[in-house]
This record gives C-alpha cells, sequence and structure tokens, in this order.
C-alpha cells in the first residue's frame, strides 16, 4: 500500500516538474516572439506613413473642395429671346444644373429659353 502511495506521488511530482519545464519553454518561446513583433519592421513603418500621407492629402482635398462651394459667384441669367440679364449672387455649392438658391434663400430655376453664366467674385 505504501509502495502505491510512493509511486502516485512520484508521478505526481514527475508531471508537476514536466509541467513547469514546458511552462519555461512557452514563456521563453513568447518572450522572444514578443520582442520579435515588438520591433518596427521597415514595412511597417512605410506602410504607416503612405497611409498617413493618403490620409493628410484626402483631408487637404476635401478641405479645399468645402472652401470651394462656399466660394461667392455672381450668376447673369440671361434671356435668349429679348437679351435680357439678370444677376444674382449664390454660393458655389447652391449651384446645381439649372437651378440655384441665392444668397437671399430663393431658389431660382431657368426656363429653356434662358442661359447661365457663372463669373467669380
Amino acid at each position: 500500500m505504501l509502495l502505491k502511495i510512493l509511486l502516485t506521488s512520484l508521478v505526481i511530482l514527475g508531471a508537476v516538474l514536466v509541467l513547469r519545464r514546458r511552462a519555461a519553454q512557452v514563456q521563453q518561446s513568447a518572450a522572444v516572439r514578443h520582442s520579435a513583433v515588438g520591433k518596427p519592421r521597415p514595412a511597417h513603418i512605410a506602410a504607416f506613413g503612405l497611409v498617413s500621407v493618403m490620409l493628410a492629402g484626402a483631408i487637404f482635398f476635401v478641405c479645399l473642395e468645402w472652401i470651394d462651394g462656399y466660394q461667392v459667384v455672381r450668376i447673369r441669367v440671361i434671356d435668349t429671346r429679348s437679351g435680357s440679364a439678370v444677376s444674382y449672387e449664390a454660393r458655389r455649392s447652391d449651384v446645381d444644373g439649372r437651378s440655384f438658391r441665392t444668397l437671399d434663400g430663393v431658389t431660382v430655376t431657368l426656363a429653356d429659353v434662358e442661359r447661365m453664366e457663372l463669373g467669380g467674385e
């Protein structure tokens, strides 16, 4: 009976030692992998730089488009039958095809016999 207890204790002790050794090996290999992953590679730096430049360029062009949309333009509506012209002022983003909204909030839609000329302020 004592032999069975001693044998069981030795098996448990051996299993604990094996598990400790494996845990130490796993921690060691994880530390090696972590130190290799922690260092930025040149490809990662280049990719991050490229994404940063693309994002900055996109923001720049969106800002330019937004600023250009708020530019006030002078619009001349000319009646082709009589030759009379009427001038309006509107923001460039408010001009849409054959209609526009003036700075006063009036929506103007052109007839088939009218033409529109845009000019900067």
